[in-house]
């Protein structure tokens, strides 16, 4: 035993390092003392420069992992006591996966490497920078405004997107930047990396953005859309929804020929929400079909109530989505709806919007005369804010065109919203297709258009969208 026993206390060393347990020994040797300590001393750093890449080093890159980073930017941030300015960053590299499985791991690896240099090169004078996972990158840097860290983006961005690991050959390699600042998005990196994670899911979900700066109200606005879409289940079990009814006014008669049936969400307790509001988010969380076709059938049931009770007989328009309009038993739904409720087909009015028309406008065209050979009438809402132009009217199979209130608001002031509403009402009214004007205000609009030729008004002019009870009492009228 020897050496061995004598240095045992010297020699048996536990070195503890980013929570790894290493025991050091050196085995018996027939050096002197002084010898025996000099070789051990080097052997025992040798061990622990192993030791600390092992825990605090990425293995591929050289950077720091994701533990020494964190480690390394919290003391960077609390030695700075607020007086500094700095920048948190994600940086992903955008299909990486795909791109390794094309062209290999050893491919992979060089444009993590390159990438890894580049981000170095760009901010060794003034931050930190490590690897937090695959193809995951991250920096932390000083800045003096936020145009700092738009200007670091458009160099990283160009600079990785040039790697090239063999010549002639673009990887087309593209990166997502997430980014948070220090102190106004946190002061500790925990509460920055967390920000900088809300904003690369949100990146994922839009998929339309390489770059984003945490926005305080933006994080708000996603917690309440959803809180939303979790109570929007709860609604549809508890029947929080009604329908508001807006009459439709014949611009030569002024009585009423139809009206519009629109979706109200009363929460228990935050009061109504409005459906620009809810409508996107039940689209989103997959909740917008079963909503609309609870809308379709209450106001089919609504209508036919009405007209059991002798009133005379209007058509009833209920808009449909267009996630409603492309599912596969859209048709069979209204059919169900139809016999279920008892109201003719006649007296139903499918609303669509102008852009679903343009998705697919095969399947689209094929579904309307679906639609309308069930007798059920078509409009489309919304003209003019979509991209197709006068003469797409003479293909589309509808009934009635509803000129969008963007025309309408400036159509007493503005000479080119006044030639566009009167050559869209002239065509229509060529076409056989009857007009509304949605969204009058004032008498002056309501005269202006009768005078054009438009056939129908709707709009606060005559009344805002009211409950059905008020409805009945207003405009209903026993034949």
């Amino acid at each position: 035993m020897g050496i061995e026993i004598l240095y045992v206390f010297w020699f048996a060393s536990i070195i503890m390092v980013g929570g790894y347990i290493v025991w050091i020994k050196k085995t018996s040797c027939k050096q002197s003392i002084v010898n025996e300590r000099k070789v051990c001393e080097e052997r025992i750093k040798f061990d622990s420069d192993i030791i600390y890449k092992l825990a605090f080093e990425d293995e591929l890159t050289g950077l720091y992992n994701r533990r020494k980073f964190l480690i390394e930017g919290n003391d960077l941030l609390q030695s700075s006591h607020l007086a500094h300015q700095y920048a948190l960053l994600s940086i992903n590299i955008d299909k990486f996966t795909f791109i390794r499985s094309i062209y290999g791991y050893h491919t992979g690896n060089e444009i993590l490497i390159k990438t890894a240099q580049i981000i170095q090169e760009l901010t060794a004078k003034n931050g930190i920078c490590g690897r937090r996972d695959d193809a995951g990158f991250a920096i932390l840097f000083q800045i003096q405004e936020v145009g700092d860290i738009s200007l670091l983006y458009e160099s990283l961005a160009a600079r990785i997107s040039k790697i090239k690991i063999k010549e002639n050959i673009n990887y087309g390699l593209q990166i997502l930047v997430g980014a948070a600042i220090y102190p106004t998005h946190g002061s500790r990196m925990s509460e920055l990396y967390e920000n900088v994670k809300f904003v690369e899911d949100q990146m994922r979900k839009n998929g339309n953005k390489t770059f984003q700066i945490f926005d305080n109200e933006l994080k708000e606005t996603i917690l309440r859309q959803q809180v939303i879409a979790m109570e929007l289940q709860e609604a549809i079990k508890n029947k929080e929804f009604i329908l508001n009814y807006q009459p439709k006014i014949d611009t030569l008669s002024q009585k009423i020929v139809g009206m519009e049936a629109l979706i109200r969400w009363k929460h228990p307790k935050k009061g109504f929400i409005s459906p620009n509001e809810f409508i996107p988010i039940a689209e989103q969380a997959g909740l917008i079909t079963e909503i609309g076709k609870w809308g379709l059938m209450e106001a089919c049931l609504q209508n036919k109530a009405w007209q059991d009770k002798g009133y005379e007989k209007y058509i009833v328009s209920v808009n449909i989505s267009a996630i409603e309009f492309y599912q596969e038993d859209m048709l069979d739904s209204i059919k169900e709806t139809l016999k279920t409720s008892g109201l003719e087909a006649q007296y139903l009015e499918i609303e669509l919007t102008e852009s679903m028309t343009i998705i697919d406008k095969k399947q689209t065209i094929a579904k309307m005369k679906a639609i309308r050979a069930l007798g059920v009438k078509i409009a489309l809402d919304d003209f003019g804010t979509g991209y197709s132009s006068l003469s797409y009217l003479k293909v589309l199979p509808i009934d009635v065109l509803k000129l969008d209130q963007s025309f309408i608001v400036e159509i007493e002031r503005d000479h080119v919203s006044k030639c566009i509403t009167l050559s869209i009402i002239d065509l229509s009214r060529l076409l056989n297709i009857e007009t509304v004007a949605e969204g009058v205000e004032t008498k002056e609009q309501a005269e202006l258009l009768s005078a054009m030729g438009c056939n129908m008004i709707q709009g606060y002019y005559y009344s805002k969208p009211i409950e059905a009870d008020l409805f009945e009492e207003r405009y209903m009228k026993i034949v």
